[in-house]
């Protein structure tokens, strides 16, 4: 639309002479050039504001974005900060703004038996052992310790 305004306002200034006192005839009302040309450059200028004002938006909103990602961290350590205060006492966090966390779902039948083989895998890989398999093993022969210095 701004464009198109903006050829109607070149086209009034060039091709309508100066010194032509004929009005125009528009929806039932007679407009001179120097009107009509004042009512487009109005239009204009509306769609200029307008144009500003977004500018001026976007860079407020991304200045907000800015702060908010600082502000997050704080935010968090904050609420680590109450629930060690606070503990878990919903209401008297909820006067701070803080929801309960949701609570986990449950794993089905195929999630739950992928988890189990990974922590054995995860065990065997690492060698692991359970308090009866370590009760099992027994160190044998006599300890010998040697004592070095610590170098300065």
């Amino acid at each position: 639309m701004e464009g198109f305004l903006a050829r109607i306002e070149r086209g009034l200034v060039e091709d309508f002479p100066k010194d032509s006192a004929a009005p125009l005839h528009l929806n039932g009302r007679r407009y001179t050039r120097a009107e009509l040309i004042a009512l487009v450059r109005t239009e204009l200028s509306l769609h200029e504001d307008v144009r500003r004002k977004t500018r001026e938006l976007r860079a407020a909103v991304k200045k907000r974005n800015d702060a908010d990602r600082a502000h997050r961290a704080l935010i968090e350590s904050f609420r680590s900060l109450l629930w060690g205060s606070l503990g878990f006492d919903w209401p008297r966090m909820w006067k701070y703004g803080f929801k309960r966390p949701k609570a986990r779902r449950k794993l089905t039948a195929r999630e739950r038996v992928a988890a189990i083989a990974k922590g054995k895998a995860t065990r065997k890989l690492r060698n692991t052992m359970g308090p009866k398999q370590k009760a099992k093993i027994k160190a044998e022969g006599p300890v010998v310790l040697t004592v070095v210095p610590a170098k300065r």
